[in-house]
């Protein structure tokens, strides 16, 4: 994403995704980071997933279920992206690209997530039912 610029929605969901990753005693930022940063930190994701009738606060839970436990204490501010994270990050920003967009927004992280199935938070919001398509269409008609 070094060539593509984000707005400050999308610069906050990665804090909180970053914060999460450290909260939780992880490595890296990974997709389960990125999602919990956008169900939590993000109104329009939430209103987006609300309106498909996803409730994030279940996603939430989900995730938090999957995710290895760690050992509190392994805290730090500079955390790497997983490969799983960058390549959402690229499949974010190919949404941006699509729905011509001149800057990458949560609405395209989300759409990042629900392209790449390998992961067990993309397969906790898979497992939810929401449909790209249609988050597509509704990104597409919001101002």
């Amino acid at each position: 994403m070094t060539a593509y610029e984000i707005t400050p929605r999308m610069r906050r969901v990665l804090q909180v995704a970053r914060s999460e990753a450290s909260r939780l005693g992880h490595r890296e930022i990974d997709a389960a980071h990125l999602l919990l940063a956008l169900v939590g930190a993000d109104g329009q994701v939430r209103r987006l997933l609300e309106q498909a009738g996803v409730d994030g606060a279940v996603v939430r839970r989900r995730l938090l279920a999957v995710l290895p436990a760690t050992a509190p204490g392994q805290r730090t501010a500079d955390l790497p992206y997983s490969a799983h994270a960058r390549e959402i990050l690229v499949l974010a920003r190919q949404a941006a690209e699509r729905l011509r967009s001149p800057r990458v927004e949560p609405g395209h992280l989300l759409l990042g997530l629900l392209n790449l199935e390998t992961s067990p938070a993309t397969r906790v919001l898979a497992a939810t039912g929401l449909d790209g398509e249609a988050v597509e269409s509704a990104i597409r008609k919001q101002p």
